[in-house]
């Protein structure tokens, strides 16, 4: 897998901010690199505290603690995977956004660990992050809703939760480390589904 563009300053990964100074953007930057080779257990200051050479202590009084840690890395990169998710290239047949590049398939990979520390947080009696993960998912769905208006076929509320949740689970398919769905195959479901909802061509 290719990640070269997490660390290209010129031309950056939506995943990644390799020139931004702020404590919440480094901290986010060194949990996507650590989880390329690794799991839930690098989501932790130690670890990135070791990737940024710096002593776990400083991270701890920046963050003010593993819960402001948890929340810096959280809220950062949900900020970029809304930069990521809402982008529809211009005159795109379909308004929707599947990881094709290797950068891709690794940020969507981040994003469902961060879910996951979220929830689990959420079941331990601390929703916060679990919020910030509701708020971005909201702010998706609403972009999904708006480029579907603008392509000429507004959405009713059963539709954009079907397409959401068609979305989400040919995003899991895709980012499986095991027998991943074909790119080619996901476009076609997509195709299929828009064909479904009457889509206008795009001229």
């Amino acid at each position: 897998m290719d990640l070269s563009k997490l660390a290209n300053p010129d031309h950056p990964s939506d995943f990644a901010e390799p020139t931004s100074v702020d404590h919440a953007a480094m901290y986010a930057d060194a949990v996507v690199t650590l989880l390329a080779d690794g799991g839930f257990e690098q989501v932790a200051m130690g670890p990135v505290a070791r990737w940024l050479e710096q002593v776990p202590s400083a991270v701890k009084q920046r963050a003010g603690g593993r819960e402001g840690f948890l929340r810096m890395v959280v809220g950062r990169f949900a900020r970029r995977w809304l930069r990521w998710a809402t982008f529809v290239p211009y005159r795109a047949a379909v308004p929707l956004r599947l990881p094709a590049e290797d950068d891709e398939v690794h940020g969507v990979r981040v994003w469902a660990v961060l879910r996951e520390i979220a929830y689990g947080e959420a079941r331990a009696g601390r929703p916060g992050l679990a919020e910030l993960v509701r708020e971005a998912e909201q702010r998706e769905r609403d972009s999904m809703g708006r480029a579907f208006s603008q392509a000429g076929r507004p959405l009713t509320e059963i539709e954009l939760g079907a397409v959401s949740c068609l979305v989400a689970g040919l995003r899991a398919a895709l980012v499986r480390p095991v027998d991943p769905l074909p790119l080619h195959l996901a476009d076609e479901i997509v195709a299929m589904v828009v064909g479904w909802l009457h889509l206008p061509p795009s001229d």
